[in-house]
């Protein structure tokens, strides 16, 4: 029996790019496949795009909501798929990936981590997922992109919805909870998507509030089932404080090339050498944890 496959398209003011995204999708005519474009509200082409691909949909709507999360949350609630995951309307499904997906879920797989391509319009790299579990997610050591992560419906209902809390993180706060549920992933080489890198996206662009929201999901499981990791997500959180302060300088700083150099370089033994730099990075750390 060939799964059912339920993909949700989150999307926002991408009407330049949602089409490329649901032709990937479309045009691989895979015999069972419930697709539904969550919309944010857009203002500029994407309805018109959407009503063009309308026979095709089983599900659209465009309406204000609270995020990529919120939209995620509206479409898992309506899928019937047996297995889930969401491309959103900037990226591409891989050619042939839904059929990959399909003979893995046949043979047992529950949870499916394929490669990624990630691609702009000067080069693409290839990022092969491993090691994934609910404790590397914590502490940075696993290979995760969520483009290439397919999942069973049943086992993402249980683990229960997308945290609506977090702008930029949330599938990884909700792998984490998933893969402490079901820690068995299956591996694949294949490309299941392609990962558009531009200056519009929120990966591109907010590399800084990414982290520190990180460090927020970081601080919120180490009171909860992950105390055991506390002294190790201490360092973590730490580590990421000092790239703010580096990044920071490296990014702002109106000095002289030879200065922000001799500057980064003496933050970075401050780092790595000096006693005094844990009570400044945690002092930072809870300012950059408690404070939106």
């Amino acid at each position: 029996m060939i799964p059912k496959i339920s993909i949700v398209i989150p999307s926002f003011n991408q009407g330049y790019l949602i089409e490329e995204t649901i032709q990937s999708i479309l045009g691989q005519n895979y015999p069972s496949l419930e697709l539904m474009v969550i919309d944010g509200g857009s203002t500029d082409q994407t309805i018109d795009v959407i009503r063009k691909y309308d026979q095709s949909l089983s599900w659209w709507v465009s309406e204000p909501d609270n995020g990529q999360a919120h939209a995620i949350n509206k479409g898992l609630s309506r899928a019937t798929g047996e297995l889930f995951t969401w491309i959103n309307s900037d990226d591409l499904l891989a050619p042939d990936a839904l059929a990959v997906v399909s003979a893995l879920y046949q043979s047992g797989a529950k949870t499916i981590a394929g490669t990624v391509i990630n691609f702009s319009a000067e080069k693409e790299t290839l990022v092969v997922q491993k090691d994934l579990s609910a404790q590397n997610l914590l502490l940075d050591q696993a290979v995760f992109h969520q483009p290439g992560f397919w999942t069973a419906t049943e086992q993402v209902r249980k683990t229960g919805f997308f945290p609506e809390e977090y702008r930029y993180c949330f599938d990884q706060a909700f792998f984490i909870r998933y893969l402490a549920l079901f820690p068995n992933v299956t591996y694949t080489n294949r490309v299941l998507a392609k990962f558009r890198v531009h200056e519009g996206s929120k990966t591109t662009s907010q590399p800084l509030a990414m982290h520190r929201e990180f460090i927020r999901i970081r601080a919120h499981a180490i009171q909860g089932e992950f105390k055991h990791l506390k002294p190790l997500l201490d360092r973590k959180i730490e580590d990421k404080t000092w790239y703010r302060v580096i990044y920071l300088v490296s990014q702002h700083c109106e000095i002289s090339r030879f200065r922000k150099s001799l500057l980064l370089l003496t933050l970075f033994f401050i780092k790595k050498y000096a006693r005094f730099n844990r009570f400044f990075a945690g002092s930072l750390k809870k300012l950059l944890v408690n404070h939106d």
